[in-house]
C-alpha cells in the first residue's frame, strides 16, 4: 500500500498567501484556521498584513504548530510524517490594492527551479473549506494549458461548523465571472439565492475572482502579477483576461468552496448576517465598483475609440449622477461622480494597463468566445 507522504510527494508545490488590510483583520482567524485545516497543506504560507502585532504573532502560533508539536499530535500516529508548512508574516504597510500587497512578498517573484508551482491567493475574509486546495490543485494538475483555477464562493457564516452547514444552505455568491467586453458583469446569481449545485457543471470561464484563486506561479511572474491600479474590484477579471490572452485556460472547480465575507463589497454590514446582503447594502461600494468597471472597459476598448470612450465616461458620469439624484438615490449619485472624477485622472494608468495587456499575448479568439453579449445582461434581469 502506498503511504500518504509518497502520494503527496508527486503533488505540485503550493505557496498560499493570505492578504489582510487594516479593516478586515477581524476575519483573519477564521481564514487561517481554514487554511491550517486543509486536507492538502501548502508548502509555504505568507500572511500579508499592514503591520505585525504581538496579537497577530500569538494568533499565528496558536493556529500553526511547530514541527515537533505536529509530530506529537494525534495525526502523528498514522504511517506518515505530518507536514508543517513554513509560515511567515509579511508587513506590507498601508497599500491600496491586492496587487500592491502581493508585490511586498519577494518570494512570489522567485523562479521555481524544479517542478511547476502554484500561488493560492486568499483574502483575509475568505475562509476555505477543508478540501478546497486539494480540489483546486487536482483541477490545475489535469492540464498544462490551465493557468488559473477558481473556487465556488458562498456567503460567510459565523462559526461555520460542520453541523451548521448541514442544516443551513449558504447563499451563492459566485461560480466564475461572466462579463461583456466593457466589463459589465452578467447578473447570474440573485440576491439571497441558495447554493443547490445549479452552476456546478461549469469549467472554462472568462474570469475568476481573486478570493481563493489558484494561479500557476510561472504565469503569475510572466504576466507581472495583478494590475496595481485595480482593487478591491475588477482585478480578477483583468488578470484572467491576460491569462487567456497568454494562451492559458481559466477554469472553476465548483467542488472547491470558499466562504467569502466580501468586506469590500459590504463594509458596513454585520458579519455573518445574510439578510444584510441587499441592494441597499451594495450601494456602499457602488462608486468603487463602477470605477473598476469603467477602467476595465477602457482597457479593452479599441485603440481608435479609446479617447472618445474615456471622455464619454467622464461626461456620462455627470448625466448618470443627475439621473440618480432625480431618483433620490444619493449614495449611488455620489458614486457616479466619484467614479467619473477618478477616471478623469486615470488616463495614464489606463495606458499603462493596456501595455501590460498587449504584452500578455495575442490569443484573442479564446477570450472573445467567452465574453458575454450585452443582451445577456438584459435577459438576466
Amino acid at each position: 500500500m502506498i503511504s500518504q507522504n509518497k502520494m503527496e510527494a508527486v503533488r505540485e508545490p503550493v505557496t498560499a498567501v493570505v492578504v489582510a488590510c487594516q479593516a478586515d483583520q477581524d476575519y483573519l482567524p477564521r481564514t487561517l484556521q481554514g487554511l491550517y485545516a486543509q486536507d492538502l497543506k501548502p508548502q509555504r504560507i505568507f500572511i500579508a498584513v499592514p503591520a505585525q502585532t504581538a496579537e497577530l504573532t500569538e494568533l499565528v502560533h496558536s493556529i500553526f504548530p511547530t514541527t515537533s508539536e505536529a509530530l506529537t499530535s494525534e495525526t502523528a500516529s498514522r504511517n506518515y510524517q505530518v507536514r508543517v508548512p513554513a509560515v511567515e508574516i509579511v508587513e506590507t504597510g498601508v497599500v491600496n490594492s491586492l496587487a500592491a500587497a502581493l508585490q511586498k512578498i519577494p518570494a512570489l517573484a522567485e523562479e521555481n527551479t524544479g517542478q511547476r508551482g502554484w500561488i493560492w491567493i486568499l483574502h483575509a475574509d475568505s475562509a476555505p473549506d477543508k478540501s478546497a486546495l486539494n480540489i483546486l490543485l487536482r483541477k490545475g494538475e489535469l492540464s498544462q494549458a490551465i493557468g488559473a483555477v477558481g473556487p465556488k464562493q458562498l456567503t460567510w457564516i459565523e462559526n461555520n461548523s460542520a453541523e451548521k452547514t448541514k442544516t443551513t444552505t449558504p447563499q451563492l455568491l459566485e461560480v466564475g465571472i461572466r462579463a461583456t467586453r466593457s466589463a459589465r458583469r452578467v447578473p447570474e446569481v440573485d440576491l439571497g439565492e441558495r447554493d443547490q449545485g445549479q452552476h456546478d457543471n461549469r469549467e472554462d470561464m472568462l474570469a475568476i475572482g481573486t478570493a481563493g484563486m489558484l494561479v500557476r506561479s510561472d504565469i503569475y511572474r510572466q504576466l507581472g502579477g495583478l494590475n496595481n491600479d485595480l482593487g478591491p474590484f475588477g482585478d480578477g477579471l483583468e488578470f484572467s483576461r491576460r491569462i487567456r490572452l497568454a494562451g492559458y485556460r481559466v477554469v472553476v472547480a465548483p467542488a472547491a468552496v470558499v466562504y467569502h465575507r466580501q468586506f469590500s463589497f459590504y463594509p458596513d454590514s454585520p458579519a455573518g448576517v445574510e439578510s444584510s446582503i441587499s441592494n441597499d447594502a451594495m450601494a456602499q461600494s457602488y462608486g468603487q465598483r463602477r470605477q473598476a468597471q469603467i477602467f476595465n472597459s477602457l482597457l479593452a476598448a479599441p485603440d481608435a475609440v479609446l479617447v472618445f470612450c474615456w471622455l464619454g465616461y467622464i461626461l456620462g458620469g455627470i448625466a448618470r449622477m443627475l439621473i440618480r439624484l432625480a431618483g433620490r438615490d444619493l449614495v449611488r449619485a455620489r458614486g457616479e461622480i466619484a467614479a467619473a472624477a477618478h477616471i478623469a485622472t486615470s488616463f495614464s494608468a489606463v495606458r499603462r494597463g493596456r501595455k501590460q495587456i498587449a504584452a500578455a499575448g495575442s490569443a484573442v479568439a479564446g477570450l472573445r468566445a467567452l465574453e458575454a453579449r450585452p443582451v445577456e445582461i438584459r435577459w438576466a434581469k
